[in-house]
């Protein structure tokens, strides 16, 4: 089974308007190339509308409501969702996680995800949650996620380092590299390049 990763909403906007070389940029190509499987939440997808919306309305990255709505629609077409329905608060959750990021690992727990890939360092600062009855979940930085979990090299060029490791037993991906596929045929006919 492949490597299943919430991305938290930060993450997923940079990878859709960063740099080519960042961690959140790669990591989304990754994600669009399947590579490993990201989980959305309707608190994500709603949490990067309004953000979308607010980056657009002062005309930031030259986003117009247009281009802002294909990049959501981008993101839904390449992430499974699920319904957002666990509240955490009835959960015996150690350690604590911060109120505001619940919906982020309510969200991993949902879809039975191994990870957390988020820039918020109040979250990063919890490193994993175990809860009784699921997998612990392990909260760690694009940076990190990319180069330790799915082999990719993030650092100037990028490349595949080593094949995907399943946990499960299953064959593992041959190495490949990620680079020379420009990023506006990762999206179904999404032109991102604006």
């Amino acid at each position: 089974m492949p490597v299943r990763a919430v991305l938290d909403t930060q993450v997923v906007l940079r990878g859709l308007l960063g740099a080519r070389s960042s961690a959140c940029t790669i990591l989304y190509e990754a994600l669009a190339q399947n590579v490993f499987v990201g989980v959305t939440s309707p608190h994500i997808l709603e949490e990067l509308r309004t953000v979308l919306e607010g980056l657009t309305s002062r005309g930031r990255y030259a986003l117009t409501p247009a281009r802002s709505t294909e990049l959501l629609d981008a993101y839904q077409r390449i992430a499974q969702p699920v319904d957002g329905l666990l509240i955490l608060r009835d959960l015996n959750l150690l350690p604590p996680i911060p109120v505001e990021d619940e919906p982020i690992v309510a969200a991993a727990i949902e879809a039975d995800a191994e990870y957390v890939v988020t820039d918020d360092g109040g979250l990063l600062d919890v490193k994993a949650v175990a809860i009784s009855g699921h997998r612990t979940i392990q909260i760690i930085a694009p940076g990190p996620f990319a180069k330790r979990v799915l082999g990719i090299e993030v650092s100037g060029r990028y490349r595949r380092r080593r094949p995907l490791e399943r946990r499960s037993g299953t064959v593992s991906r041959a190495a490949g590299s990620l680079s020379g596929t420009p990023m506006r045929l990762l999206f179904a006919g999404t032109n991102l390049a604006g």
